[in-house]
């Protein structure tokens, strides 16, 4: 693999950005947004208006590394609001959201358990 994200800590943007930007926008977006240091040992993710498609961007000690995923068919289940997201999340939620789960909103069960 090209780099390890395992000891990285994962932050959204909830709010929807322009997909043209590049990683020194993207940057600008953390440090202003979300208050975090892009060149932290951070994954942070964004998506447009449209949520068909999402953005990585996370520093490797001498430069960003940008990803883009997009899709063809359907959207990504993208968080409604800081509160759904809880601006940090786990390599699980983000694993399961790029494979098409809904992870941000979850289902009450009847004995209290979220499901």
């Amino acid at each position: 693999m090209l780099f390890d994200v395992d000891n990285h800590k994962f932050f959204i943007c909830v709010e929807p950005i322009d997909m043209r930007c590049g990683a020194d926008r993207l940057a600008q977006l953390i440090i202003t947004n979300l208050e975090e240091d892009p060149l932290s040992k951070s994954l942070f993710m964004f998506s447009g208006k449209r949520h068909n498609s999402v953005k990585f961007l996370f520093w490797d000690s001498n430069g960003f590394w940008l990803l883009q995923k997009k899709l063809y068919k359907g959207t990504f289940a993208w968080p409604k609001d800081k509160n759904e997201a809880k601006l940090k999340t786990s390599i699980d939620d983000v694993k399961r959201m790029l494979s098409g789960e809904d992870c941000w909103r979850k289902i009450p069960s009847l004995d209290g358990i979220e499901l």
